[in-house]
């Protein structure tokens, strides 16, 4: 009777598994094709300055944290380099300042 506790769902033992994964990983540094399925994605910048985007669109600061759901107070923070936005609001923000009519209508029809 096989020990099963030391099989992967395929089948194969876990022994074999972890050696074909770490050829695998070896073929990648070496710049080979693996057929493997890779992602590219988009971070944020670290730091967005906050007070060009809001100037270059002639809001307040009230204004600005109004339309997108800001907090006034930490609107200021941020502009006063006191503190910096989470990685999801840099995100955001750079939207905002690469395109803010298309994030305002996207905001508009979330609303319903």
């Amino acid at each position: 009777m096989k020990d099963t506790r030391t099989l992967t769902p395929s089948g194969r033992t876990l022994e074999a598994a972890l050696e074909d994964a770490l050829e695998q990983v070896r073929a990648m540094k070496r710049g080979d094709d693996i057929g493997a399925t890779t992602y590219d994605f988009w971070t944020p910048p670290d730091v967005v300055n906050v007070a060009p985007i809001r100037h270059a669109m002639g809001l307040t600061q009230e204004q600005f944290a109004a339309r997108y759901g800001f907090s006034l107070s930490g609107l200021k923070k941020w502009e006063s380099g006191d503190r910096t936005p989470e990685a999801g609001t840099r995100t955001l923000l750079a939207l905002i300042a690469r395109d803010h009519g298309a994030v305002d209508a996207l905001l508009a029809s979330a609303r319903g």
